[in-house]
């Protein structure tokens, strides 16, 4: 039996990598609750730490948030923490579509959000029954369903409330 060893990793660290999703892990199901409980939890933590008058970089001397474990094969399958690194992820299209608006764009998101290789965008949460609507959100912050959707894709839209 092999050894399993665990390594505390940042989430620019953790989301610097591609993962897939194994055929035999449970659709995606956390829903607008869970996501607000997740949003609520990662504001809790920022705001014990911040001060009016700190500046981006004081940010990285800011207090840890354990987000739990999240267990990956050696070839990046998730094993568990799926929910989690899915719903970071939309968390992370969502804040990358706010900058949008803003004169300058003070954090790059988007190697957060997906990585690229040889000109073609893969989303760090990897999943084939996914990617389409996750390029949506991703663009425009839109999907539009169609029939034979899977049951991970209608959550996420729910959880994202883009209809």
């Amino acid at each position: 039996m092999q050894k399993i060893n665990g390594y505390p990793k940042n989430l620019v660290t953790l989301l610097g990598s591609r993962y897939f999703i194994p055929y035999y892990q449970r659709e995606y199901k956390w829903e607008k609750k869970q996501m607000l409980e997740l949003v609520e939890d990662l504001s809790d933590e920022f705001l014990n730490n911040y001060q009016v008058d700190h500046g981006l970089k004081d940010v990285d001397r800011y207090g840890m948030y354990f987000l739990g474990p999240v267990i990956v094969t050696d070839d990046k399958f998730v094993i568990d923490g799926q929910q989690r690194l899915t719903s970071l992820t939309l968390v992370l299209i969502y804040l990358n579509h706010l900058q949008r608006e803003w004169e300058s764009k003070p954090i790059a998101l988007d190697n957060l959000i997906y990585t690229e290789s040889y000109g073609e965008k893969a989303f760090v949460i990897n999943d084939d029954e996914r990617n389409k609507c996750m390029t949506g959100l991703f663009e425009d912050g839109r999907y539009k369903i169609s029939e034979g959707e899977s049951e991970s894709v209608r959550t996420i839209l729910d959880s994202v409330d883009t209809r």
